[in-house]
């Protein structure tokens, strides 16, 4: 004879409770990780997508590709077996964050796209289209 259990609820409700429990040990482990280029942007795991379904495949990638750091302009010297570029203004290696904060021949543009000088907040509080937009 099979022992029948009773729950008390349905197991619908079990899936948020879920969901939360292994959001929070993710951020545990994110929260030790904090040498990461990642956690830089992102100190806290966000609970939702970063950028909208309505996005086509290939602008998400290269957002997201911006977001950590990785860029067309600051990364194919990597596939094109080139030395890394430099900054024209003050001859530093070339960085996205460089870019979009520090770098004053793109004044003009970073600031047409995005008014936050801070990384951490240029992704929170800038339109993603107009991120997108660099076209780094």
């Amino acid at each position: 004879m099979k022992k029948q259990i009773k729950l008390l609820h349905p197991c619908t409700d079990l899936k948020p409770i879920i969901n939360k429990y292994i959001h929070d040990k993710w951020q545990q482990t994110w929260n030790s990780k904090t040498q990461n280029k990642l956690y830089q942007i992102y100190p806290t795991i966000p609970s939702y997508s970063t950028l909208s379904s309505s996005y086509q495949r290939k602008d998400q990638i290269i957002y997201n590709q911006v977001r950590i750091g990785h860029a067309r302009l600051t990364h194919s010297y990597l596939t094109e077996h080139t030395d890394p570029p430099k900054c024209t203004n003050c001859n530093q290696l070339l960085y996205v964050k460089h870019i979009l904060t520090e770098y004053n021949s793109y004044d003009q543009t970073q600031h047409q796209h995005c008014s936050i000088n801070d990384i951490k907040n240029i992704f929170n509080h800038t339109p993603s289209q107009n991120i997108l937009n660099l076209q780094l």
